[in-house]
């Protein structure tokens, strides 16, 4: 080859490949030049003069000879997704000398390049589902092998895409819009208008906000009932959540009776389809027209930066917890998902081996509904939880102290954890009754002259909760022997009557020390109480008059004479006249010496059931909007006979069940006498775990108890908590542990296990001593 200079040409011995060159010192060193490389005359290629370079010997300075590739890029993530582009992240690629950037494809073509570890490819067709690699490359031009593929789809470019379908559905890119009206025939209309955006756009609802709600259109990620969305990331298990974190935007009109809530499932297992079967958490950025969540207020509590009253029940075969943001607002911006995740854990009310399934957000509506808009909404959730399972250590030294006739103190030291222990259960007799974040809490609402024994758990973020501390127990003071009753309620008037409901106020009682609150009589019986001068009777019977008295009492229990009654009638409906169907399967189980549980199935109505009313023999004692109830104040030794009614808004009542007949334990007065009641939390076909309920039913406190079943097939306990467990075959024997024998009297206590089977699992019958 020849090489140019100011005057002609030279010929360059490098360009040979049997050349040689002088070392000056008398010798010669081969030139190397590659064979085959023809460098034409008078010219100069970059890539040949590379190639020399990379062969020249001696080695020419600053050339590294470097060929070894970067690593393959790693966690690639679709983070966004528009009508025209895609965002993309990665896990940053390593390399022994060093990434210089990444060379994104667009299935085989090259959509661009980057130096940091993201990238936007713009320019694409709405609705249309694109495939994407990632490689690394070094300064030295070396390129790593391609990264795994993800797939996105940009969204749909139309706005203004509706539905009037009850079970229509709208994809927005990653999540999809869904109508899901359930429980009423009014017309409904969703409206698409771009991006995760979307709207009521037709809606006059018009039930009662104390049964179901008529609707629940929403916009979710992950798989509803088989439909999943793509790039959700879900199923993930909550021990091995890395981070969920959710953005949500709203529009909210001042009429109607709605609430603007997420609802996100879990389930105990990673399927994507069918009822899951783990718990329902409900997070209420807002509501209206006085609707509230299922089951009752158990705690409030501040996590992820808000307030919150947190309400707690069970449904058929999964637990609800709901957080109630206070005061309400329109929007989130980044709301920590996992750390109320973490929170429910703590309380019990989800199992940390249960899967994050989906999270939706939308309006639970009654009444109205039209306006009502997302404007905006995201929800990210990520593994790398890291599966932390060593629980804290046992918390020590509690000391219960500022003991009065109706609490207790309660102090302790500090527990460690390997992570970070997030807070501490306190347990009353052997049930939890709240939480602390610090190491100190106070127990409330107690009776007077009762000894009570606590013991403290510490949990961490994972949901791994230590083995509970020792038991201190204390009795609260006499109290001050207050025998002063209120006076008489005055004024009561009957207002707001509808076919269902009637609404009671009153003037308000005076006391000594003062009043705690009300007692309302329908027809002499007591339906419920008040802390306020008002309250609503519903559930009743249309057309149907009724007498009403009203009670006051104070905090040591004095009463005052009931109120001059006055008497209303309710009207006549608004012309449903069919009763719901009569409720089945009503079961009597948890039976003391005062109380008996009662649990049944649903019942169906053309409308909505909206509550049940349970009646012990012939005489009704109480109301119902579940399907369970608990009767108490009985008579030991005494035998009782239940039936259920089933009611509807209109006041239509159902023919009642077929009476279930029990009989109250003896209430032993030698303090030997227990109960123990059998629950089954969750059966996945070849496993359960199920809750055991130790109750006292003797006059003192007591040692020691043990309970013993016999299994009806293959049963075999595999964990058990609370509780010492010894298996022969088909007999189980479970005793106390050494903090959990005393019970005081009327109290309980719980333990659970977990168990293999197959074929069928009936629940066993227990039989519980105590000494």
């Amino acid at each position: 080859g020849d090489y140019p200079t100011a005057t002609h040409t030279h010929g360059d011995p490098h360009c040979d490949p049997n050349g040689t060159q002088s070392d000056g010192n008398g010798g010669t060193y081969p030139t190397d030049a590659i064979p085959g490389y023809n460098v034409p005359a008078g010219q100069w290629f970059a890539a040949q003069f590379q190639q020399l370079v990379a062969n020249a010997y001696p080695p020419i300075g600053g050339s590294s000879g470097d060929t070894t590739p970067p690593s393959a890029p790693s966690g690639v993530t679709v983070t966004g997704t528009t009508t025209s582009s895609v965002a993309l992240s990665w896990t940053a690629s390593t390399d022994n000398v060093g990434v210089t950037g990444y060379d994104i494809y667009r299935g085989t073509t090259l959509a661009g390049t980057s130096t940091t570890t993201s990238f936007t490819d713009s320019g694409l067709t709405a609705s249309t589902q694109y495939s994407y690699t990632i490689k690394a490359h070094d300064a030295a031009g070396n390129l790593s092998t391609a990264s795994t593929a993800v797939t996105a789809t940009t969204q749909a470019s139309s706005s203004g895409t509706s539905t009037c379908d009850p079970t229509g559905t709208i994809p927005a890119g990653d999540y999809m819009i869904q109508a899901n009206e359930w429980n009423s025939t009014a017309t409904q209309c969703i409206t698409y208008t771009g991006g995760t955006a979307w709207n009521v756009s037709t809606a006059n609802f018009n039930l009662t906000g104390s049964g179901a709600p008529a609707t629940y259109p929403s916009i979710y990620k992950g798989c509803h009932w088989g439909l999943c969305t793509p790039n959700s990331g879900l199923p993930i298990q909550v021990s091995k959540l890395g981070s969920a974190t959710s953005s949500w935007s709203t529009t909210q009109p001042a009429s109607g009776a709605y609430d603007v809530a997420y609802d996100i499932w879990f389930n105990s297992t990673p399927t994507t389809t069918g009822q899951p079967d783990g718990t329902e958490m409900m997070i209420w950025l807002n509501s209206r027209g006085g609707v509230q969540p299922f089951g009752s207020q158990t705690a409030t509590a501040n996590v992820a930066g808000y307030n919150w009253n947190v309400w707690t029940g069970n449904q058929t075969s999964w637990k609800i917890i709901s957080y109630v943001l206070n005061p309400g607002g329109t929007s989130f911006n980044n709301l920590d998902i996992k750390a109320l995740i973490n929170d429910a854990v703590s309380r019990g009310s989800l199992n940390a081996s249960n899967y994050l399934i989906d999270s939706e957000v939308g309006f639970e509506i009654w009444q109205g509904g039209q306006g009502l808009a997302t404007n905006s909404y995201s929800f990210n959730a990520t593994a790398g939880g890291g599966g932390d399972t060593t629980p804290p250590s046992t918390p020590t030294n509690v000391v219960a102290s500022g003991v009065t006739s109706s609490s207790v103190s309660l102090s302790w030291s500090p527990s460690t954890d390997n992570v970070g222990v997030t807070g501490y259960r306190i347990y009353r007799n052997g049930t939890q009754v709240g939480t602390a974040t610090s190491t100190s809490y106070t127990d409330t609402g107690l009776t007077a002259s009762t000894q009570y024994s606590y013991t403290v758990a510490a949990y961490d973020a994972a949901g791994n909760v230590s083995t509970p501390s020792s038991a201190v127990s204390t009795t609260t003071s006499a109290g001050a022997g207050d025998t002063t009753p209120p006076s008489t309620p005055t004024n009561v008037v009957a207002s707001g009557v509808t076919s269902s409901s009637v609404s009671l106020s009153w003037s308000p009682s005076t006391d000594n020390v003062g009043v705690t609150g009300y007692r309302i009589y329908r027809n002499g019986t007591q339906v419920g109480t008040a802390t306020s001068t008002s309250y609503t009777d519903t559930g009743l019977t249309a057309s149907t008059q009724y007498s009403y008295t009203v009670a006051a009492y104070d905090a040591a229990g004095n009463v005052s004479t009931p109120s001059s009654a006055v008497s209303t009638t309710t009207s006549a409906g608004a012309g449903d006249t069919t009763p719901p169907s009569t409720p089945t399967n009503v079961v009597a189980s948890g039976v003391t010496s005062s109380s008996v549980s009662l649990s049944w199935s649903p019942s169906t109505d053309n409308v909505g059931v909206t509550g049940y009313r349970i009646y012990r023999n012939g005489t009704q004692v109480g109301t119902a909007t579940g399907t369970s109830y608990t009767d108490t104040g009985l008579t030991a030794s005494t035998q009782y006979s239940y039936t259920v009614a089933a009611y509807d808004a209109a006041g239509n009542v159902s023919t009642p069940s077929s009476a279930v007949s029990t009989t109250t334990s003896a209430g032993n007065t030698g303090g030997g006498g227990c109960t123990a009641t059998f629950q089954n939390t969750s059966d996945w076909g070849n496993g359960f775990t199920a809750n055991v309920t130790v109750t006292n039913t003797g006059s003192t406190t007591t040692k020691s108890w043990k309970v013993t079943w016999t299994w009806g097939g293959n049963q075999q306990v595999t964990n058990m908590w609370n509780a010492a467990n010894q298996q022969s075959g088909q007999g189980e024997t479970a005793t106390n542990m050494s903090y959990n024998g005393a019970i005081a009297p009327g109290a309980n206590t719980q333990f659970g296990f977990q168990a293999s089977y197959s074929g069928a699992n009936a629940n066993p019958t227990l039989t519980c001593t105590a000494s």
